[in-house]
């Protein structure tokens, strides 16, 4: 039913009256939709990765080896934010021991990224186990919070980091890149 016939229906009412009935439930409808928070949206699934996110501009990608073997990565500088994802195949041996000990692994990774009063969690959600770390980092005169989300799936792990000023952070675009992960399973 289209706002004009409902407005026909009910012809007893005041115009006025049924604008301003109408105008707060169409401005919730218009908060409550998904709507794109920025234009330039740009969607990294490496080719094998079990997660994607979704950056607000294409991110610069490239392969990197770490001491887990190599990795696809994509940086974002947006501002004077900072967004990262990687994939990389985990090895399910190191995972079963990874898991036993996850925290401490996350807080050892804040540590060595240089981060103030470090905090770590691990939480289980619809896409799987989360392992979220957190802190403080100074540079030059300004601190900058740092939150990274490790997910683990059956064949990939996928990190996600932002990093942005933390008299700005939380900021919509940072929350909505971290919101953006999805699983294919």
């Amino acid at each position: 039913m289209t706002m004009k016939k409902f407005v026909v229906l009910i012809p007893w009412v005041n115009l006025w009256t049924q604008v301003w009935f109408f105008l707060p439930l169409a401005a919730l409808l218009l908060i409550v939709q998904p709507l794109p928070v920025f234009a330039g949206e740009t969607l990294f699934r490496p080719s094998g990765c079990e997660f994607s996110v979704a950056f607000p501009n294409a991110p610069k990608v490239q392969s990197i080896n770490t001491n887990q073997g190599a990795m696809q990565q994509a940086i974002l500088e947006h501002g004077t934010s900072l967004f990262r994802a990687e994939c990389g195949t985990r090895n399910k041996e190191d995972m079963a021991t990874f898991q036993k000990r996850i925290r401490e692994s996350l807080l050892h990774q804040a540590n060595l990224a240089g981060l103030e009063n470090p905090s770590a969690e691990v939480e289980s959600s619809t896409i799987g186990t989360i392992g979220i770390y957190r802190g403080l980092k100074k540079v030059g005169e300004e601190f900058y919070q740092y939150t990274s989300r490790v997910y683990f799936g059956k064949r990939t792990m996928f990190q996600v980091l932002l990093m942005e000023p933390s008299r700005q952070s939380p900021t919509i675009i940072g929350n909505s890149f971290l919101n953006s992960v999805k699983r294919y399973r």
